[in-house]
């Protein structure tokens, strides 16, 4: 995270760009470098021809790169902006982030990576979204990944019958890398 020093200076630069300007840059912070411009000014709630023109002032003001995929020019801009919220208002920005991406239909990896750091509602979506993430995690052999998501799936809670089938889910995943803590998953799974 920036030093106070630091956030306070970046964000009193940001807002002398305009109105809309820490909404927008608070949303690409949130969705992560790449982003894409229609997903930042839906997150920040601005038409999309004003955040093209807000984009124009942070890119003038050398705080950010892109046009429609959208980079800070320094790490240190996204880490001052993240600094500036508590971490309830932050979980509250990924799952807005998260059901951004969701209605656009974008690929389930970007969604999962906003629940991660999102608040838990106990929404079946979630819990299906980030049980499928998991699996092609576990395709593409990266059992500590997919063992990631399953431990977030679990914290929304899923309902009693999924919850058996994401904890021996889990409890393999561990396995596979060689987590301690698998052995308990799937005696857990066969006791839900």
């Amino acid at each position: 995270i920036a030093p106070r020093g630091v956030a306070d200076a970046v964000l009193l630069r940001v807002a002398r760009l305009g109105p809309g300007a820490v909404e927008l840059a608070e949303a690409i912070a949130t969705l992560g470098s790449g982003c894409q411009l229609r997903h930042a000014a839906h997150l920040a709630g601005l038409d999309p021809d004003e955040a093209a023109r807000l984009v124009e002032r942070l890119v003038a003001a050398r705080l950010l790169r892109g046009a429609d995929h959208l980079f800070f020019m320094q790490p240190v801009v996204a880490r001052s902006l993240e600094a500036h919220r508590t971490p309830a208002g932050s979980a509250e920005a990924h799952l807005a982030a998260a059901r951004v991406l969701w209605d656009d239909g974008a690929p389930d990896v970007a969604i999962a990576k906003q629940l991660m750091r999102a608040r838990a509602t106990g929404s079946e979506w979630s819990v299906d979204l980030l049980a499928r993430t998991a699996e092609e995690a576990m395709e593409q052999g990266n059992p500590e990944r997919a063992a990631a998501y399953l431990k977030r799936a679990m914290a929304e809670p899923p309902d009693a019958e999924r919850r058996r089938t994401l904890l021996a889910r889990l409890g393999r995943a561990e396995a596979m890398a060689g987590a301690p803590e698998a052995l308990e998953r799937l005696r857990g799974a066969t006791e839900v």
